[in-house]
């Protein structure tokens, strides 16, 4: 069995985390996939928010670089944490950092490493996202083909 776990840094998140590893932690058989999924640096920090990609490229590219930079190795930290809360050491672990929308990367992730569930939060940390309740939780629920749990 192969699971996807989702994960954005929230605790709803890191609950599920938990709840898999639980759950199909000692099982030998389950190996698990755990997704960050961000946006690009240009469109989800600062001013770069408000500028666009190709504004904030065309008038400080250096600024884009560092934003950029400062959103992998935010990417970095979340999945690190979520490894260690999951405690599984070895191959049973992929972690997998995605850029784009998020429920569309979680669904197509989960196709592309062949799971046979996906593990997330009810509410996440994603942008706007944060105030729609489970909005990404409820796209991912309504449009894949495989189970999906959905923890508090």
């Amino acid at each position: 069995m192969r699971i996807l776990l989702a994960v954005d840094g929230s605790e709803e998140a890191l609950a599920a985390v938990d709840r898999a590893r639980d759950w199909w932690g000692a099982d030998p058989n389950v190996s698990f996939v755990i997704v960050y999924v961000r946006q690009p640096a240009a469109l989800a920090y600062g001013p770069a928010a408000h500028m666009g990609a190709a504004y904030a490229a065309a008038h400080d590219p250096a600024l884009l670089e560092e934003l950029e930079v400062a959103a992998v190795q935010a990417a970095q930290r979340v999945l690190e944490q979520a490894r260690q809360r999951l405690n599984i050491e070895g191959d049973r672990v992929e972690l997998v950092e995605e850029v784009g929308r998020t429920a569309d990367r979680i669904l197509a992730t989960a196709e592309a490493k062949g799971a046979d569930l996906i593990v997330m939060g009810r509410r996440g940390l994603h942008g706007l996202s944060r105030f729609l309740v489970g909005s990404v939780s409820k796209a991912v629920l309504d449009h894949s083909p495989i189970p999906v749990l959905i923890c508090p």
